[in-house]
């Protein structure tokens, strides 16, 4: 079986905090990280829920509109938990999508939306984005929209920090596995670095059930979507879908999609073939989502788009944002054959 170490995503993280964990983690340095407002990144673990054996066959796959249903009733989630004066309680949850096999949402308990200005409201990652951080982006392309992963999945093992998904895609003849980790990072004194309890470390594993090699080219992992999380928020200011490659950080307003004066208005943008492609994601004035692979998973290409989404909490009144995909290092896998990402 060949090993490809991939993607873990991180909620809720400031850049300045990223690049610190970063600058930690490669050198095992034991100086905390300043606490960021919000924090997060990636790397990599075997998973742990496994995919079926090469001569199984495919499962039958329950209908969209089933696992919707099971959705409202049955949320899958996975709940991180902090020491509050002796005793545990949950400071964040990640919800999942039955569809697409990804974190739907993300609630900050402790965290409300302006609340001088509407009724107290959690806030809450990616609420206004029907596409989940984590779902697999096929197809990214500069001249169309890519196509998204709509296998229906179902959760076959968790663990006091972990969940793991699996699902059939009769499309691709894929099946999938996915599990999610909470992965606080600890330094060399056992304390877990402030910002890392934020981290989310994702494992995928694909298993190819067809009876040809297929080539996986183009496809990459969804980051999620950033906006104002309340219309006061000013708009270009803040919002940006950004990446850091070849040594650089760059980062665009949902204005650049827009146009102007130098430049024609555009529905998406694929960035590459970069060097170096460290990380990618997208963020509002106080929250990010980060996307970081690890060496060998690296790809070249950043996807990004830009949205209206519609705050809830605020008569569903309308605000600019941006989604963003990374891409992976292309895959051709042969028949029966499994990678795990």
């Amino acid at each position: 079986m060949d090993r490809t170490a991939w993607i873990i995503i991180g909620i809720c993280a400031a850049l300045l905090g990223l690049n610190i964990y970063m600058g930690n983690n490669k050198k095992a340095e034991t100086a905390p990280i300043p606490a960021p407002q919000t924090a997060a990144a990636a790397a990599n673990a075997p998973v742990t829920g496994g995919l079926p054996g090469a001569g199984t066959s495919a499962p039958e796959q329950p209908s969209v509109n089933k696992a919707l249903e099971e959705d409202k009733t049955a949320p899958i989630t996975l709940v991180a938990t902090q020491e509050v004066n002796g005793r545990q309680e949950p400071f964040i949850t990640y919800k999942f999508n039955r569809i697409g096999g990804s974190i739907g949402t993300v609630t900050l308990h402790n965290d409300i939306v302006d609340s001088q200005k509407v009724a107290d409201h959690n806030i809450t990652i990616n609420e206004a984005q029907q596409r989940g951080i984590g779902e697999l982006v096929f197809n990214m392309d500069a001249t169309q929209d890519p196509s998204y992963d709509n296998t229906v999945y179902k959760e076959v093992k968790r663990t006091a920090d972990s969940v793991t998904l699996e699902g059939y895609d009769p499309a691709r003849q894929l099946f999938i596995s996915k599990t999610y980790t909470l992965h606080p990072v600890k330094n060399l004194e056992g304390e877990v670095l402030p910002g890392s309890k934020y981290l989310i470390r994702l494992t995928v594993s694909l298993l190819n059930k067809s009876s040809n090699v297929q080539d996986l080219r183009y496809m990459g992992i969804f980051g999620g979507s950033a906006y104002p999380i309340a219309k006061s928020e000013p708009k270009d200011t803040y919002t940006h879908f950004f990446y850091h490659a070849d040594g650089s950080l760059e980062q665009e307003a949902p204005s650049y999609f827009t146009g102007g004066f130098f430049s024609s208005a555009k529905a998406r943008v694929l960035e590459g073939p970069l060097q170096d492609l460290t990380y990618a994601g997208v963020m509002s004035q106080y929250y990010a989502t980060i996307l970081l692979p690890q060496d060998q998973s690296r790809g070249s290409t950043v996807y990004a788009t830009r949205q209206e989404f519609p705050l809830t909490h605020e008569g569903n009144a309308l605000v600019p944002g941006v989604t963003v995909a990374m891409g992976i290092p292309n895959l051709t896998m042969a028949p029966n054959e499994i990678k795990t990402l």
